[in-house]
């Protein structure tokens, strides 16, 4: 047969459904008398002539019509990189394999797409059942196809292969060399072994550094970089004093000193804190509360303080809940310490919980890969890593042990996932106090629930009394019960303390018998309470033995209640004072449950109304009714004042943190293919990434997630990457860029280190040295290059302007936080006691997602600003604006900003402006201690003590002139302005307004 017999098949596509109805039918008529050629496999083998008769009828057209335009050789876009235009297509198949097995069906990914069971397709609505029944049988025979057409030459792109040899040549994936200090020419210059690596690079280049940076210079770098805070003038004074002596000396005794103090871990914490993205909040689509993250925080701080080394850091940040303990101290430390993988945002509200799994997984790994290894691990989720040796077998290989690690559980509210509160190990006698308490408080809400309950029953029956109906009603708790019945508070409203049903078991056994006094000889309205729903007996059948006689009636119990919403008459019957009226509910012949609640019957007149009578306050039956309903309301008050005494001395909480656990189900993950989770492929043993990792394949335990293992095999001293990366953010935070630039990506598309030999060198000292961050910090801040100051030198400029090679110090910013601090440390108001959590009191939701949301809005600390809320979607103003890291991310470096909104805070903040005035009463009492009468000299001395205060220099002699004007044109103005209203708005004082103009300026957010 031809193949311009076979085609054009893009034609038929268009023609007019019956026409191509024709031309398909005639077509298949002659395929009975086609000759033995046409009959051919594309493998050469004949095909039977009525299995080609049903490819040609009921699978080549749908191929046609449904998936030739995304998967053929003329597709603008090959979907999937398959082909279903060819045999040959079919059988080699696209990203998921092959796209059928011969002869298996339900291993063929074509017809589970056709079910649409995890993939759909086609995407534009499934296909008739009898169609993929069509498919299913056409694989079944052996898939016949007389298509011999191969894909043209370049349609489909040769998968790419990651070669993992070539790969760890890469400088990053090699390991760690302890280089030798080099050889230079100036051999005076160098302090440190550093300065020799910097020299060396220098001169290569025919740069020289710069000169030294003056000591006060020096001081303020050293005190913002190791602690984030401003020296005091007297802090200041005395080095100068020791630097005159012997300036290295001065300069070790007090890096020693910060070193040792706990405000060195709360900045370098926050260093961390940055890279781990904490938060108070999970932001997202459902910004909940993290309440105990602040557990995290305080660990990391504390972890910086006590030079815990990195090693162990990572460790537990990954697996600490599974690593030995020696007490249980030990261990809430390292459960805690598992709040890092917590941290992430995530889309709670997300229906689909696989996905929802799969996406908090990749975000833990990719936090993992940029925080710990500077890998972009998240591009290898859909296909291998398109410049870097990861493919994507690894990445799930790594999701296998995080998928098998428990983050989220259970729900908040419906469809809304939560995470667990994982409880910490406490005292005996704290446990114990804390279940009694519970048990209590449980009782005490149960006794209260049920006074209230009997109370409304009560308030109810008083109002009915004084409606002034005869109403007569018995509860099901006065009725006579045979067989067993359950009671339930489930189905509401109901009257008294709840309602009974049969339990839809042992029909035909269970009656409920009402027995009513008759106040007196009339006709009544007899009338059944209960719950009306789906599921309920629809034949319930109810006796009524009246005066003249004993009725059966049937009751439909799936109907809603019409009479108040709980009551369904039954008919009027005729009943006599001398005689009680009995009703019976019976489940003989029922299906659905059978509800039992209350019966009541109301007196009629001859008109069948409800009979008025006259009630007197002075009613027995009222009277009683009230005594009840005060007895009742008395004993409500009295729980609740049991309760609130109970709250009052509640024991504290048991500690918890937000920390990850070992899954309920542990195992390898499979590939999703296109990172589709419906998508599955193979399934990926779980392991490391293969280009950083030598020796046989890791062993996992099959009752664990393998945290464990993958937190050893990344602190391990073999791990190319682990020293490398956290030294080169040690630098970046010391010199201001780091040797790779790029602190967070070390692949191909990150930066090259400046200085690879100094990297290594540096990564090689902080593993011999037990992985300290203080020794390392040390090292680097005792060094001549860290010393260099900024000043400009033209000829350098103009071979390196960023100074990549470190022929001078890099001017920067200080960060947000050390803004804010040192206004409040410059205003004497800073405490620098640690504080508890930030959003202590807040409900599930901290923000409703909404500006200015004032549910979160809270007294101003002055604590440190680590101490503040983050609150993912509303930042702490100071912090936003100062390029505070977006917590949604691995932030190793922020960014740098210069922009108005920052000095139009500094401006018009109302914080900023109290902490000048209050700087300013600073300055005045410490000139005032110096009993000067010269009042010329006392403003020189106030101008020279704020510029120490503030800036940490004296002022040169212009800036004297300038402020001492200022001072005398503001203060003017200044009286002025009282003279006009005293109940005006405050006005600055000179001096306020003085040292408001220098926390504006840039100076003061800048270290030289």
């Amino acid at each position: 047969m031809s193949r311009e017999f076979l085609q054009p098949e893009r034609d038929m596509i268009l023609m007019p459904t019956l026409l191509r109805r024709f031309v398909l039918s005639a077509f298949c008529c002659t395929l009975i008398f086609l000759p033995d050629a046409a009959e051919l496999r594309a493998d050469g083998e004949k095909i039977e002539p009525e299995k080609l008769k049903f490819f040609e009828a009921k699978i080549r057209p749908v191929l046609i019509e449904h998936c030739y335009e995304c998967h053929s050789a003329k597709s603008k876009e090959i979907k999937g990189s398959l082909l279903v235009d060819s045999a040959a297509g079919l059988l080699q198949g696209g990203d998921s394999g092959p796209a059928i097995i011969v002869g298996k069906p339900d291993e063929s990914p074509l017809i589970e797409a056709l079910r649409y069971d995890g993939v759909e397709m086609p995407p534009a609505g499934r296909l008739p059942a009898n169609v993929v029944k069509d498919f299913e049988r056409w694989v079944e025979m052996g898939a016949p196809d007389p298509r011999t057409d191969s894909p043209a030459p370049g349609v489909i792109k040769p998968q790419r292969t990651i070669d993992l040899d070539a790969g760890r040549q890469f400088w990053a994936f090699r390991p760690i060399v302890d280089h030798e200090r080099p050889e230079v020419s100036d051999k005076s210059w160098p302090k440190s072994d550093i300065d020799a690596f910097v020299l060396q690079k220098l001169e290569a280049a025919g740069l020289k550094p710069v000169a030294d940076a003056d000591p006060r210079t020096l001081l303020r770098r050293v005190y913002f970089d190791l602690i984030g805070l401003p020296p005091s003038p007297e802090e200041v004074a005395e080095f100068l004093k020791s630097y005159q002596n012997d300036s290295q000396d001065a300069l070790r005794k007090v890096v020693d000193r910060l070193l040792e103090s706990p405000q060195f871990g709360v900045h370098w914490g926050r260093h961390w804190l940055d890279v781990a993205r904490y938060a108070d909040s999970n932001g997202a689509d459902f910004n909940a509360t993290f309440h105990n993250a602040w557990k995290y925080r305080d660990y990391v701080i504390d972890s910086f303080n006590r030079d815990k080394p990195f090693d162990r850091f990572v460790r537990e940040q990954i697996a600490g809940d599974l690593l030995p303990h020696e007490n249980d101290e030990q261990l809430s430390e390292g459960i805690v310490a598992t709040g890092f993988l917590m941290l992430g945002t995530k889309m709670l509200s997300e229906r689909d919980k696989e996905k929802l799994t799969m996406d908090v997984v990749d975000e833990q790994l990719n936090t993992i890969g940029q925080a710990f290894m500077a890998v972009t691990l998240g591009c290898a989720r859909c296909h291998d890593h398109k410049f870097d040796p990861i493919p994507t077998k690894d990445y799930y290989a790594l999701a296998g042990i995080l998928k098998s690690t428990r983050t989220l559980q259970g729900e908040s509210q419906q469809y809304v996932s939560t995470w667990p509160r994982r409880q910490l190990p406490a005292e005996e006698e704290h446990l114990a106090a804390v279940e009694k308490f519970e048990l209590t408080k449980k009782e005490l809400q149960a006794s209260i629930k049920d006074v209230k309950s009997q109370a409304t029953t009560l308030g109810k029956k008083i109002e009915l009394l004084r409606k002034n109906t005869n109403s007569l009603l018995v509860d099901d708790s006065e009725a006579k019960l045979t067989g067993s019945w359950t009671k339930s508070t489930y189905s509401k409203p109901f009257v008294g303390v709840g309602y009974i049903h049969d339990g839809k078991s042992e029909k035909g056994e269970k009656w409920a018998e009402f027995t009513v006094r008759i106040p007196r000889t009339a006709k009544y309205d007899v009338q059944l309470a209960y719950s009306g729903t789906s599921g309920r007996a629809d034949n319930v059948p109810i006796s009524i033995k009246h005066a003249e006689a004993e009725v059966e009636i049937s009751l439909d119990q799936e109907k809603k209640a019409p009479i108040d919403g709980m009551f369904a008459s039954l008919g009027h019957f005729p009943f006599d004072a001398d005689q009680p009226a009995v009703i019976t509910v019976s489940t003989r012949g029922t299906v659905g449950y059978v509800i039992v609640d209350a019966v009541r019957l109301i007196e009629l007149d001859e008109k069948g109304d409800p009979v008025v009578d006259e009630v007197s306050e002075d009613d027995e039956i009222l009277k009683a009714t009230k005594a009840e309903l005060k007895a009742a309301t008395e004993q409500q008050k009295q729980l609740e004042a049991d309760l609130k005494k109970l709250d009052e001395n509640a024991p504290p909480p048991l500690p918890a943190a937000i920390a990850v656990a070992e899954a309920d189900k542990i195992g390898d993950c499979e590939i999703n293919i296109r990172g589709e989770h419906r998508n599955l492929g193979p399934k990926a043993p779980r392991g490391f990434l293969q280009v950083a990792y030598s020796g046989p394949a890791p062993t996992f335990a099959e009752n664990q997630s393998g945290r464990l293992e993958l937190a050893d095999w990344i602190a391990s001293p073999e791990h190319p990457l682990t020293a490398r990366v956290f030294v080169n953010r040690i630098w970046h935070h010391l010199i201001g860029q780091g040797i790779v630039a790029s602190v967070d990506n070390f692949g191909r598309l990150g930066d090259q280190p400046t200085h690879p030999e100094l990297l290594d060198r540096l990564a090689a000292d902080f593993m011999q040295d037990g992985w300290s961050t203080k020794k390392m910090v040390r090292q680097i801040v005792l060094s001549r290059t860290y010393q260099l100051s900024s000043q400009h030198n033209e000829a350098s400029w103009n071979v390196d302007p960023q100074s990549r090679l470190l022929w001078k110090s890099h001017r920067r910013g200080i960060p947000a936080e050390s803004i804010r601090d040192s206004i409040l440390s410059v205003s004497g108001q800073l405490d620098l006691s640690p504080d508890g959590s930030p959003v202590e009191g807040l409900g599930t939701l901290v923000t409703q997602n909404v500006a200015n949301e004032k549910q979160i809005e809270r007294k101003e600390t002055l604590h440190r600003s680590v101490y503040l809320p983050i609150i993912r979607s509303q930042l702490p103003p100071m912090l936003a604006v100062f390029d505070f890291a977006d917590p949604d991310l691995v932030v190793g470096r922020r960014p740098v900003t210069n922009v108005p909104a920052q000095a139009l805070l500094l401006l018009n903040s109302p914080f900023v402006m109290e902490q000048a005035e209050l700087a300013a009463d600073r300055v005045r009492s410490s000139v005032a201690k110096m009993k000067n009468d010269n009042n010329s000299a006392d403003v020189r001395a106030i101008i020279e003590q704020t510029y120490e205060l503030v800036l940490s220099r004296q002022p040169a002699s212009s800036e004297v002139e300038r402020a001492e004007e200022f001072l005398k044109a503001a203060t003017r103005s200044d009286d002025a302005a009282a003279d006009k209203s005293k109940s005006g708005p405050k006005v600055m004082s000179a001096l306020g307004q003085l040292i408001h103009t220098l926390f504006a300026s840039a100076e003061f957010r800048m270290l030289e």
